[in-house]
């Protein structure tokens, strides 16, 4: 289907319920201020969003009785639906299910082997455990999935992803929005773990930093494949580059060399990491996936780096784990569906406008 470009009122729209998703408790005035609007705007636009009861108003009376009227402030309403997100990795689904404030509600991890069809059997799977979320915590607005692999987050279509042995372009997420009715949005695992990372740090914003996803498959044999991928957070927003491809970490090898050995692997990457760390001005790495068996290796080689470093020093990064742990890629999938219906073609309305239908 194609779709009409949006409107000045749907954009702006679209703006107000980004900034009610950072700040959860802010006052119309502060919408405004914020996003430089005029107030008759805001007041347009809350009272559409309170009419599809999207938001909820919240007294805040901090003085005294006779102080005279309690300030209002707005909230998303949490009752309003759920988000779920999906980790897809060759053994098994992690699955996170959030409320509209990204509080975790729930989380699951559900087997999956996936065959010689890696992606086919997927629906099936999840169909019966977004049944069980439905009847518990009510409707399902919109499902984030983050896999190993480039994917094209505007499309969902995976391009190439040798965890899962896909060499041509498979449109997955269409495919699971068909089978199983719901809006389904696909992101490389590394860009979600990232998105998780940006949904942590509101209200402040989260600024810059590099997220770096450490993974590993066992899809042949029972040896572990280290697998290492990046998000870069650019002043607060994921950057995907021209291609979708930023954050792609292959390691070099040379004719007829034999496979490089995990502590070649992390050599390569530090000295990788901290040139992107100088060149972009990044202080602050966020580490997160299976990461403990190398974070000392890590640290070790990211100060042997800043010590052998012989111009002026600038970069002194500041490292720290994911305090989402083995949450991380799912939790940021759903953060991920999030932010694509509210995006300026407003999805998120056609999907409550169809469940007052069903209702």
């Amino acid at each position: 289907m194609i779709r009409k470009a949006p409107n000045i009122k749907q954009v702006n729209t679209s703006r107000v319920i980004d900034v009610l998703w950072r700040y959860q408790n802010i006052s119309r005035i502060d919408i405004a201020d914020r996003l430089g609007l005029d107030k008759s705007t805001i007041t347009k636009i809350v009272s559409s969003l309170a009419e599809k009861q999207l938001i909820t108003e919240v007294s805040n009376r901090n003085g005294p009785p006779q102080s005279g009227r309690p300030k209002v402030s707005l909230q998303l309403n949490k009752q309003l639906g759920v988000l779920v997100g999906v980790e897809l990795t060759d053994s098994q689904i992690n699955l996170s299910v959030l409320n509209l404030a990204c509080q975790i509600l729930y989380r699951k991890i559900v087997s999956y082997h996936p065959g010689t069809q890696p992606l086919e059997q997927l629906g099936d799977v999840l169909a019966p455990v977004l049944r069980e979320v439905e009847s518990r915590w009510g409707k399902v607005l919109a499902i984030g999935l983050g896999m190993p692999g480039l994917v094209t987050p505007d499309t969902g279509v995976v391009s190439v992803s040798s965890a899962f042995e896909i060499s041509q372009p498979v449109a997955l997420a269409e495919r699971l929005s068909a089978q199983l009715g719901y809006p389904v949005y696909c992101d490389n695992d590394a860009n979600c773990a990232a998105w998780g990372q940006i949904m942590l740090s509101r209200p402040q914003g989260s600024g810059n930093l590099l997220y770096v996803l450490f993974t590993s498959h066992h899809r042949h044999d029972d040896s572990r494949h280290l697998g290492i991928g990046l998000g870069f957070v650019l002043n607060g927003q994921l950057f995907y580059g021209d291609d979708c491809l930023s954050g792609q970490f292959d390691v070099e090898t040379g004719p007829h060399q034999s496979p490089v050995s995990e502590p070649e692997i992390l050599a390569q990457f530090v000295d990788k990491l901290a040139t992107l760390g100088r060149l972009l001005n990044v202080h602050q790495i966020v580490f997160g996936g299976e990461v403990e068996p190398y974070v000392r290796d890590i640290e070790r080689l990211i100060h042997a780096n800043l010590a052998a470093f012989k111009g002026h020093q600038t970069w002194q990064p500041a490292t720290e784990i994911s305090t989402l742990g083995t949450q991380a890629v799912s939790a940021g999938a759903a953060a991920l569906a999030w932010s694509k219906i509210t995006s300026s073609d407003l999805v998120l309305f056609e999907v409550l406008d169809a469940q007052r239908i069903l209702s």
